[in-house]
């Protein structure tokens, strides 16, 4: 087998060769399948341990065996099976490992043609970086040899000289050019914002093409000038002013605090207002040439870090022709590309940064990996630890990337707000992480790090990255990142003009939308309103038997409501308060002589006690709180209103004015999540019938400000919205046309909504925005209604194949902490890890229900098949797990439990499991649970929860792991998990947890289990060494994976009762002595598992007499510390011997 055959061979010896610390000549490897099998075959760090051992011919010195080895080692592991699981999803799996100093392929020709020029400018700039962070000097040399390679015009279109490159091989050039030099990279990337600026909003003006064409020919170097004085440093306002002269031209004066490499630049992109008379806000962007322009330097650039970028303060006066301003907004312009532009690439070269300081590491790393006289140390951790932010950074740009792809063809990224977060947390995330890499790579280095002159001196790269959370201020940007999607209002609200959106225009020339001068703001047609009122009479034939209370509300509301609701918390920005003018008669003269000077008059106008409507739920919930409690069955309302939102938009989705029509739920949490289910259902049944294209996805609420990022992450984490979107805009972007949310208790909290036992409501509602679908069907099916089809598609129409919409996605599954590099076992047991998984997918805190590890015992076989008390999960989180008898059909059982919002715990066959694959998928029959929470029956799909993991299976999958077709006699057990009460919450559940721990802690066993173990394992040493390796697994998942498994997780469970101090260096809390003989036990517990394996693998007997007496001793300490004097467990009922505690249960 060739490296060929198998790329990811070559890179994993180098990795297994730096980890183990062995001092091995790559000339000795050959190509072996044994390392790439292992590698895919198990989660199992023994397994590819071994696998190292026989392919080296090597033994690990004992010395070795530590938790940052086994760490290293198991990271390598889940890297190399990730590759298989990934196949899961569709195609042959792919067994390469992308190491982070390896520049990521360019996914087309003018990826690769650009990664080839810009690898060879990178060779200069890196001769030259030192000289230009030392001189503070332009870096000249790079910048020719961008020149020479034709970089500075790659993005220019063909037709106009260029290469016509995309933005996505241009990022992979930014972090190429960030490995060399900061300075020219920052300067290649900010000359790239500004060619894109100009090909996506100016190349409808011939001046502007031209412009171009010169780019490409003479490899022009453009500058920006968005800065100014006199501001607040707010690039969204200017005070210079593009001013008119004779024969359409233009004179500009603008005083800039920076402009970077201005002085090299050959021509600038400048900002100012529109023109003289115009406000602040109505800023334009004009292009300069630099014969046209006289810069005066006014100030110098003597900087901390990136100090060849040459941002000096200048004077700028230029002349020009008015065909040189762009023909839209600066808004626009920055909004929809500017900014996302500028944080993807930005971010790509600072990731380069901190990938070329971990190149230095890495080359550290094993320089000392081959002096076996420094031993082992925690470096490993580190280099594992910033492989996993360097791969985590880049993951964030990827995503970014795609979705400017995907936004392409709208008006504006930022008008769907998911994607707006994203694109805007991506610099505020990558700049701060790439800072963290590079200290990482500082303590892996030392001292040669923190010298000069050293081949691993990082002193430029931390100099430079710490400009990287300055660049648009990191505080400012979460505070402000409303301002992109919501620009202050001013006179360009007013512009509705025709040129900008199609489908609007084609809708107002149809006379079906009636624009009224405002952005968002129409009349509607008569045709208009018709198809309105079909949809509305649709979603009440749709809802007939939910038997709702029909409310019809105005589109406004009471003031002192509306402010008790906290919408002003999260989205200020869409409110609309009624004012009125409430003033004097001379008060009124004033207001008429402002309207005849064109003056601003609403300063007399005072707030007025109704604000409009945001939501048509939001006026029922006070109506509902004042009647008293809710009935036992709960309670469903109709709602129907008109909504203002505050979203001046030229997108006809997006109306500031607009009517929802709402079923809303009240009451118990369960029946919410039974009402969301049963109405995304529904919802996709309607779009069939209308037969209008459409998918469900996760969603957030476009909350405001740095609270607001927050707010949105966590409403996506615990999957309280969905949307159903339809293309309306056009096939790339999707519009949410249905929400369906699950509110939790928030509203009834708010406004004290209880249930008929007094608990607290919780709240979920359907939206349907009518206007949207109106406009879906009017897209899809022609302005002209009465060409419309008559009938929904019969059973012969060409319909696509369904696929199961999840509600989580398994390829970008984020596991719980229990499950992540810091853990020695990577998993423990498929219900345990399967809880963990769940519980923090519904919102709950999984290290509270842990304490029951405390009373792990050695069976005589085995140690403790440890597993949640069911009666602990519904003390702590309100989840009550019942069997379930199955008596039908496996599939119906799942599917009704499914729509109720529960989750089915299955007992399954991994021989039909994909996320196995290598280990038991089609391989063997091994008995393992899953909980299944998303099934379509009709499309053979379900998603599952197993293990670590999130994922999908269908087909033939689907059928054996459902029984349908078998002729099995037994049903599989099965259990249904529901959330039926109140959790606990906040400070009370680890008062709760605690006190579990006590009474766990009173169940111990008599004596020490390990104790017991290592009897019985002297007695079966040597059968065991004779059995073959097969069976050691199965024996080792019962005895040791168990025992280490389990005293990690009460490590972890105690680290999270001493609250968050327990993570730091340094923490001598009271628990601290318990913690560390749970991380003795655990990280001992897998030198024996791997002692045992190569006794077994080699057919030696060992004993692990030296290995068993410190777990034995670390057991008994830790028995000793948790029932002494000193830790909480005392006031709860601990003891240090339950036999003669008055309070244990064994009394």
């Amino acid at each position: 087998m060739t490296d060929t055959e198998h790329p990811m061979n070559h890179e994993l010896r180098q990795i297994i060769q730096e980890v183990a610390h062995l001092e091995l000549s790559v000339d000795r490897l050959s190509d072996s399948d044994d390392l790439y099998e292992a590698g895919l075959s198990s989660l199992n760090t023994i397994q590819l341990m071994l696998a190292i051992e026989k392919h080296f011919n090597v033994e690990i010195p004992d010395r070795m065996l530590n938790r940052h080895l086994f760490q290293s080692i198991g990271s390598l592991a889940e890297a190399v099976s990730q590759l298989q699981r990934d196949s899961v999803n569709g195609g042959e799996p792919v067994r390469a490992i992308a190491l982070p100093d390896c520049n990521p392929p360019a996914s087309s020709e003018d990826g690769h043609a650009l990664d080839t020029a810009a690898t060879a400018v990178a060779q200069v700039a890196t001769r030259f970086a030192d000289a230009v962070d030392r001189e503070a000097r332009f870096p000249s040399e790079a910048i020719d040899a961008m020149r020479e390679h034709r970089l500075l015009g790659a993005m220019v279109p063909v037709e106009l000289g260029g290469m016509g490159a995309s933005l996505e091989a241009v990022t992979s050039a930014c972090r190429i050019l960030g490995h060399a030099c900061s300075s020219a990279a920052m300067i290649y990337a900010m000359h790239q914002i500004e060619v894109i600026c100009v090909l996506e909003h100016a190349m409808s003006v011939p001046w502007h093409r031209g412009f171009l064409e010169q780019v490409a020919a003479h490899e022009w170097l453009l500058a920006s000038a968005t800065s100014e004085d006199g501001v607040g440093g707010n690039l969204r306002n200017s005070r210079c002013a593009i001013e008119p002269d004779e024969d359409d031209a233009f004179t500009l004066h603008k005083l800039t605090p920076t402009i970077s490499y201005g002085a090299y630049a050959d021509a600038i992109l400048a900002t100012a207002r529109r023109s003289p008379s115009a406000t602040a806000a109505e800023q334009v962007l004009v292009t300069i040439l630099k014969d046209d322009t006289t810069l005066t330097r006014r100030s110098g650039w003597d900087t901390f870090g990136m100090r060849g970028t040459c941002s000096e303060g200048f004077v700028l006066e230029s002349r020009g022709r008015l065909e040189q301003v762009f023909p839209v907004s600066f808004g626009e312009v920055a909004e929809r590309t500017m900014v996302p532009a500028s944080h993807i690439l930005w971010s790509s070269l600072w990731t380069g940064i901190a990938s070329d300081a971990f190149s230095r590491a890495h080359r550290y790393f094993r320089a000392q990996a081959q002096d076996k006289s420094t031993g082992t140390s925690p470096a490993g951790g580190r280099i594992a630890e910033a492989l996993g932010l360097l791969q985590a950074m880049q993951g964030r740009i990827d995503t970014a990337l795609r979705l400017y792809a995907r936004s392409a063809a709208t008006l504006s990224w930022s008008e769907t707000m998911a994607d707006a977060a994203q694109i805007n947390t991506l610099k505020t995330y990558v700049s701060t992480t790439a800072l963290q890499v590079v200290m990482h790579t500082v303590m892996i280095c030392g001292m040669a790090a923190y010298k000069n002159g050293t081949p691993f001196t990082l002193s430029r790269h931390i100099r430079d990255l710490y400009s990287a959370p300055l660049m648009i201020n990191n505080d400012q940007s979460m505070m402000d990142d409303t301002t992109l999607q919501n620009p202050p209002a001013h006179a360009a609200d007013l512009d509705d003009r025709h040129g900008v959106n199609a489908l609007r225009d084609a809708l107002v020339d149809a006379g079906l939308l009636i624009p009224m001068g405002v952005r968002g703001l129409y009349g509607r047609s008569e045709t208009f309103e018709s198809v309105v009122s079909a949809i509305d009479a649709l979603v009440t034939r749709v809802g007939a038997d939910q038997h709702a209370e029909v409310l019809r509300f105005p589109p406004a509301m009471n003031r002192t409501d509306f402010e008790h609701s906290e919408y002003l918390k999260g989205f200020p920005q869409l409110a609309g308060t009624v004012h009125s003018f409430c003033g004097t008669e001379h008060e009124h003269q004033r207001v008429l002589q402002c309207l005849e000077r064109g003056e601003d008059w609403t300063g007399f106008q005072k707030p007025t006690y109704v604000v409009m409507t945001p939501a048509a739920c939001y006026p029922a919930y006070p109506v509902i709180a004042r009647r008293g409690p809710l009935p036992a069955q709960g309670r469903t309302l109709d709602l129907f209103s008109y909504c203002f939102r505050h979203e001046p938009s030229l997108d006809a989705t997006r109306m500031q004015l607009f009517r929802m029509r709402e079923y809303v739920r009240l009451g118990t949490a369960e029946q919410i999540l039974a009402f969301r289910t049963e109405w995304i259902e529904r919802g996709k049944r309607m779009m069939e019938m209308l037969a209008l294209p459409h998918d469900v996805d996760l969603a957030n609420d476009p909350f405001f400000g740095r609270g607001g990022r927050i707010a949105a992450f966590s409403q996506r984490e615990l999957n309280l919205k969905f949307e159903m979107r339809v293309p309306i805009e056009s096939d790339a972007r999707l519009t949410a046309c249905l929400s369906f949310n699950y509110h939790r208790d928030h509203f009834g909290l708010l406004w004290g909504i209880k249930t008929r036992d007094d608990a607290v409501a919780h709240t979920g509602c359907v939206g349907f925005g009518m206007e949207r679908i109106t406009l879906g069907l009017f897209k899809h099916h022609g302005l002209d209604v009465q060409a419309w089809p008559e009938s929904t598609p019969g059973p012969d129409a060409a319909v696509p194949a369904r696929v199961l919409t999840l509600p989580r996605d398994p390829a970008g599954y984020r596991a719980h902490a229990l499950h992540g590099p810091t853990m020695v076992w990577k998993q423990t047991n498929c219900y345990v890890d399967l809880w963990i998984e769940l519980l923090s997918q519904w919102g709950f805190d999984p290290y509270a229900m842990l304490p029951f590890t405390v009373a792990q015992d050695f069976e005589g076989d085995q140690f403790t098949f440890f597993k949640v008390p069911l009666e602990d999960l519904e003390s702590l989180y309100g989840i009550v797990v019942q069997e379930h008898a199955i008596f039908e059909p496996l599939e119906h059982h799942v599917e009704q439990q499914v729509r109720r919002g529960n989750v089915m715990l299955v007992e399954v066959d991994a021989w039909h499991l994909p996320d196995t694959r290598g280990i038991s998928y089609q391989r063997q029959h091994t008995k393992t649970t899953i909980g299944i929470d998303a099934i379509d029956a009709q499309a053979g799909e379900i998603g599952y929860f197993h293990n670590a993991g999130y994922y999908r299976a269908a087909g033939d999958d689907y059928h054996g792991l459902l029984g349908i077709g078998t002729s099995a006699s037994l049903a599989p057990y099965v259990e249904c998990a529901k959330r039926r009460f109140e959790p606990i919450r906040s400070a009370a559940l680890r008062e709760a947890s605690l006190s579990l721990l006590a009474r766990h802690f009173n169940r111990r066993p008599a004596s020490n289990p390990v104790t017991a173990f290592h009897d019985a394992l002297a007695r079966n040493a040597a059968a065991i060494a004779s059995q073959p390796i097969s069976y050691f697994h199965s024996y080792s998942f019962n005895t040791l994976r168990q025992l280490g498994a389990n005293f990690e997780l009460l490590g972890r469970c105690l680290r999270w009762l001493d609250a968050d101090d327990a993570w730091a260096p340094g923490y001598t809390g009271a628990f601290c002595a318990s913690i560390t003989a749970c991380d003795t036990i655990a990280s001992e517990a897998m030198v024996l598992e791997f002692r045992l394996a190569r006794a077994c693998a080699r057919r030696n007997e060992d004993r692990c007499e030296s290995t068993l007496e410190v777990i034995e001793r670390a057991y008994a300490s830790l028995i000793d510390e948790l029932g002494g004097n000193s830790t909480p467990l005392q006031p709860h009922g601990g003891s240090s011997d339950p036999r003669r505690d008055a309070g244990s249960p064994l009394q």
